[in-house]
């Protein structure tokens, strides 16, 4: 599974690939939930973003989707 991080309201969080293989960073589809998505992280790569208000998110961390967390930022 991907990691469940908590995170403040305009605190940056970050991926890194540091496997072998491309990953993926991207918001689950859930109506009307702004979706991120990080495009192909290649080996070494990173993905960051900053939340502006408070809601709870499900995310892939792998291609196909079979590996899921959750970001809830709080106030």
């Amino acid at each position: 599974s991907c990691p469940t991080v908590d995170v403040k309201v305009g605190q940056q969080i970050s991926w890194t690939n540091q496997g072998k293989d491309k990953h993926i960073v991207r918001a689950k589809s859930v109506e009307g939930q702004s979706g991120f998505a990080s495009g192909a992280l290649q080996p070494g790569d990173s993905f960051a973003i900053t939340f502006t208000q408070p809601e709870v998110h499900q995310y892939e961390c792998s291609e196909d989707g079979s590996l899921t967390g959750t970001i809830t930022v709080e106030p």
